[in-house]
């Protein structure tokens, strides 16, 4: 339907349902972790990623966040 309106899917991910519950698990090493840090919270990547990197590296242990600080500087 919203296709029909030429709708962006970029725009159309807002209006669909937002109440199911979804669940997910990630794994990945340090080294991937530091790329997709440094990647995503820069200031030329999508607001939303940016959010995703730091909602991630504030879930990292804090004994374990020293690790990953300056991918965050930018």
């Amino acid at each position: 339907l919203l296709s029909e309106h030429n709708i962006k899917n970029d725009l159309a991910k807002y209006a669909m349902p937002e109440s199911y519950k979804t669940h997910l698990a990630y794994s990945i090493n340090a080294r991937s972790l530091q790329n997709l840090l440094t990647l995503r919270s820069s200031n030329k990547a999508l607001k939303e990623m940016q959010d995703l990197a730091k909602a991630l590296f504030d879930a990292l242990p804090g004994e374990h966040q020293y690790l990953f600080e300056d991918c965050l500087k930018h």
